[in-house]
């Protein structure tokens, strides 16, 4: 998965991920090899602060000119970004709300923001103040969720904003919450992400996977983990297995037929985590699994469609415009099966070196990722016109 500029088996790479050099490589378990490239690639992939101060400078600028444009109101950002768990391209996910916070149905400005949001007027203010780029700015008025989509014009940032919708903020908290409890949530999320984005499955509007809901998939495995939860497994500390048997579970194992995913707070895991207890009194959803049929979110049509209730809004099924969750499965199935079969071969290749008292690098020494992901070459060039050119000036 490393960037193309390491080439495998150089000095170069030995030196950047000394796991891959150190002599005691040839004796770790194949688990272990696999939890430290994820801890290394969560590392190299997660923010930096040149990025992260990229992004923030966005938010502030259509702050600025939201705030001009409609006194009263103000920019929130939500998504990934106010979670940290953002891709270098990702979105940035904004939403227009009162100053106080409060969202109030009937507010009466010269358009009803409420009902009728301007999504025109702010775009054009948005390329008059020099932000949005002018051939990328969409206003789609008729989604269920209407949006402005553009890019920012100094940063290369695509950027959507909304108006007056919480449910992108209390699940911002929400994951928030849910990564202090589970803090292996991040390493392994950053790399679904990836490993979705990839083959094109991670957008919800063209039937994939989307980021909430992969996170609400994870959260689900470690709540009904029982060496999680019986305290005899620490998650952050053994990724590599947790992987292999996420993948196992939802490309395998899983009735996605009968079966749908309810995740809530953890309660007696976030007792021991800086979690507000009013916020905690708000998440009242059972986690566990259900029958989709006796919940109301079996269709008939699609019955194989996964099933996640929202732990924000219980009548609302997160999953079910993921109509391309078969290929999903599919995708989960294969990287097990890769995983496994590469446990076996390094299985077999130390036995082997055992046997003959062998020494050296062999095709099983190198990375253990690069069999499902890669560093996109897009990711480095956006990170590298961040950390050159942007935050110079």
């Amino acid at each position: 998965w490393f960037p193309s500029q390491f080439r495998s088996g150089s000095r170069e790479l030995a030196e950047h991920y000394g796991f891959l050099s150190a002599p005691a490589a040839k004796r770790k378990h194949f688990s272990e090899r696999l939890h430290q490239e994820l801890v290394d690639f969560a590392n190299y992939l997660s923010p930096t602060s040149a990025e992260a101060a990229a992004r923030s400078l966005v938010v502030k600028k259509c702050d600025t000119v939201v705030r001009k444009l409609f006194p009263g109101k103000k920019i929130e950002s939500f998504g990934s970004f106010e979670t940290g768990l953002y891709l270098p391209t990702s979105d940035i996910d904004l939403v227009v709300i009162p100053v106080n916070g409060k969202l109030e149905e009937d507010e009466d400005d010269d358009e009803d923001i409420q009902i009728r949001p301007p999504l025109r007027k702010l775009a054009r203010a948005l390329i008059k103040a020099g932000i949005a780029d002018s051939r990328s700015v969409q206003v789609i008025s008729k989604a269920r969720v209407p949006i402005i989509k553009f890019v920012d014009r100094l940063t290369g940032h695509p950027v959507d904003i909304s108006f007056n919708i919480a449910s992108g903020l209390d699940g911002a908290r929400f994951l928030k919450d849910q990564l202090r409890i589970y803090p292996a949530l991040r390493p392994l999320l950053l790399f679904l992400k990836l490993f979705l984005d990839l083959r094109g499955l991670n957008e919800v509007f063209r039937g994939g996977l989307g980021s909430f809901s992969t996170a609400c998939l994870l959260i689900s495995f470690f709540q009904l983990h029982p060496l999680i939860q019986l305290g005899y497994l620490k998650a952050v500390d053994n990724l590599g297995i947790l992987l292999l048997e996420f993948l196992e579970l939802y490309g395998k194992l899983l009735n996605y037929e009968k079966v749908g995913i309810s995740v809530g707070i953890d309660k007696k895991s976030a007792e021991i985590s800086d979690i507000d207890a009013e916020h905690l009194s708000k998440i009242d959803v059972p986690y566990g699994y259900y029958d989709k049929m006796d919940r109301g979110f079996y269709n008939e049509t699609r019955p194989g469609l996964l099933s996640i209730q929202d732990p924000q809004s219980p009548s609302n099924d997160l999953a079910r415009p993921s109509f391309s969750i078969s290929s999903v499965r599919q995708a989960f199935e294969h990287a097990f099966n890769l995983l496994t079969a590469a446990a076996h071969e390094i299985e077999q290749q130390d036995s082997n070196n055992h046997s003959h008292h062998r020494s050296g690098y062999n095709r099983t020494d190198g990375s253990l990722l690069a069999a499902l992901i890669s560093i996109p070459e897009k990711f480095l060039k956006h990170r590298e016109y961040i950390n050159r050119t942007i935050i110079p000036k």
